[in-house]
């Protein structure tokens, strides 16, 4: 296995809000960086955890990687079509990457402690309650000098979506706070981790969602949220260079998610 850094087994904890390389080839999909983790082609046999891993989105990244993956949510469907996504990925497994998938809940996880070296919990935190429970149960599973990736919805964008849509803070199981990015810091920091690196992600879907609460909201948005999905979403648009550039602006000064990357300590 390689040290190089930041490796996920060196223990060596980059300086604080660091900026390490991103990975070039990031799809605009992902929220979290596996690279940013420490987690590449090196890293053989590292082990995993994604908390409220949904339909797979990350694990499809994972798979691709010779590391060992736990998939945890509460929704047994979410699990059951993220089984099938991955499973239908031509490149799944093929640097003996592995997933298994556990229906659980984030603030009390059937796994023992100590027993991974990664851990993801992207979009999650603003729809629990006991977001702290959550920050200190990840800590519980994750060795020390592991790292975590969380994110939550971005500030500004969230909060005109809360004013712009009834949907956002009404439906069963929706979000239930705005962060602030040095609240949320400040929480990582109580509960055991150090962080070393925040990302702004996803400025394209800023623009869905926003355009989506303004025609009249609905899950999936409909009408012009959904013509811009699908041009963003066309293969001329995702291999584009230029367009990569464009959402890179859109995801400095509109981003949709915030990511945040820590470390054990």
């Amino acid at each position: 296995m390689s040290n190089a850094a930041p490796s996920i087994r060196s223990g060596r904890a980059p300086g604080p809000l660091a900026r390490p390389a991103d990975d070039p080839r990031l799809d605009r999909v992902f929220t979290v960086d596996l690279r940013l983790l420490g987690l590449s082609e090196t890293t053989e046999g590292a082990r995993l955890l994604d908390v409220g891993c949904g339909a797979g989105r990350h694990e499809l990244a994972a798979a691709r990687l010779p590391v060992r993956t736990v998939a945890c949510d509460l929704a047994r469907r979410d699990l059951r079509d993220g089984r099938f996504f991955v499973s239908e990925d031509e490149t799944s497994g093929a640097h003996g990457g592995r997933v298994d998938w556990v229906q659980g809940t984030a603030l009390s996880l059937p796994l023992a402690p100590v027993c991974f070296d990664a851990a993801i919990c992207s979009e999650t935190l603003e729809h629990v309650v006991d977001d702290v429970g959550v920050l200190r149960e990840l800590r519980r599973v994750v060795r020390t000098g592991g790292t975590l990736a969380i994110t939550v919805p971005a500030r500004a964008v969230e909060f005109a979506l809360w004013q712009l849509s009834w949907e956002v803070t009404h439906t069963p199981g929706g979000h239930i706070r705005i962060y602030r990015l040095d609240e949320l810091l400040a929480k990582l920091r109580a509960t055991g981790w150090q962080p070393y690196a925040v990302r702004r992600r996803q400025g394209f879907e800023s623009i869905y969602w926003l355009l989506g609460a303004l025609g009249g909201g609905g899950n999936p948005p409909c009408g012009p949220a959904q013509e811009w999905r699908r041009l963003t979403n066309s293969k001329r648009v995702r291999h584009s260079r230029v367009w990569d550039a464009v959402e890179r602006g859109f995801s400095r000064v509109l981003p949709k998610s915030v990511a945040i990357y820590a470390r054990a300590v």
